[in-house]
């Protein structure tokens, strides 16, 4: 019920607000589509606390950072605007944006904190991020090759991280297969408002830069499950969920040329985001701890991409 408020008093404003700058400007109105490829890249933990143990010497053999460095993340980002005549501008755009690392380790004695007491021949480390987005938002011209925005904005943020580690066991009849799992999910549905702005400028006869910035406050539906299991044991079970705010800031400068005038253009663009007040993964595998979503996160990355206009 709360969010279904929200919703509609965050859409009344959306569709309401600008109607009287909007009444002193008239053009033809249009539509105009962008998609762009994106690698984006986002820190590690920074944390170099062992996850991989040597159980003969007592050496690391994989720390948390190594284990947590994702590769840069490849996406899409889709944007669809129409213009009306009073310079109006109603906007929907998403992305979506994956992450994944792996890590493995032999040997005849390997020790982790994550799964302790246990002894293995393998272990194996599988991180996976995944960033869905859906906005929409209501541009208004303030001048020509600038406008104000306000929208509303769903973000998704979805992690998990696997421990595997693999082995042998003493039994009656010899020697058993073991294999221990700690699997750990972390989930971030996000639901908010921004207001942000947008500028133009054009450095020569089919060229120009597009730059934009956006400031949002989210409401945070944070939860975490963390199951940890073997093929001799049942799963044991850990949840925890907490609702709080996150805020976001998010910028990007795109460099466009024109393939044919006011109809197409090829952009390259960089672009960044920061995001305070999250869960992630590998945070919530310490015991005692039901939820913890104070991690902070900064993703930076590349766009090419393509926008048509008619």
């Amino acid at each position: 019920m709360k969010n279904l408020t929200f919703m509609t008093v965050a859409l009344a404003l959306l569709f309401t607000a600008g109607n009287a700058h909007g009444q002193f400007f008239q053009t033809e109105p249009n539509h105009s589509f962008e998609a762009a490829f994106r690698t984006i890249d986002r820190p590690d933990l920074r944390d170099t606390s062992p996850v991989v143990i040597n159980g003969n010497t007592g050496g690391t053999i994989l720390r948390v950072d190594d284990a947590t460095d994702l590769n840069s993340g490849l996406g899409v980002d889709l944007d669809y605007v129409f213009k009306t005549q009073d310079n109006s501008q109603y906007e929907i755009r998403g992305f979506f944006t994956d992450w994944e690392t792996h890590s493995a380790r032999t040997g005849s004695d390997l020790r982790s904190p994550f799964i302790p007491g246990v002894g293995f021949r393998q272990f194996d480390v599988n991180y996976q991020s995944e960033m869905y987005n859906l906005e929409m938002n209501r541009r208004q011209d303030i001048f020509n090759g600038a406008s104000w925005l306000v929208g509303v904005r769903y973000m998704a943020l979805n992690e998990q991280v696997d421990f595997v580690g693999t082995g042998f066991v003493g039994g009656p009849g010899g020697a058993l297969p073991l294999t221990v799992t700690s699997t750990t999910e972390a989930r971030n549905p996000m639901l908010g408002l921004q207001m942000g702005g947008e500028g133009r400028v054009y450095l020569v006869h089919g060229v120009h830069l597009e730059f934009d910035g956006k400031a949002a406050l989210f409401s945070n539906s944070a939860r975490q499950t963390s199951a940890a299991f073997s093929n001799f044991t049942a799963p044991a079970i850990r949840q925890g969920s907490n609702n709080d705010a996150t805020t976001m800031l998010e910028y990007s400068v795109r460099l466009h040329y024109d393939l044919l005038v006011n109809k197409c253009s090829m952009f390259v663009g960089y672009e960044g985001m920061y995001l305070s007040g999250v869960a992630i993964a590998p945070r919530q595998i310490p015991t005692g701890v039901l939820i913890d979503d104070n991690d902070n996160l900064y993703f930076n990355g590349i766009s090419v991409g393509l926008a048509f206009k008619r």
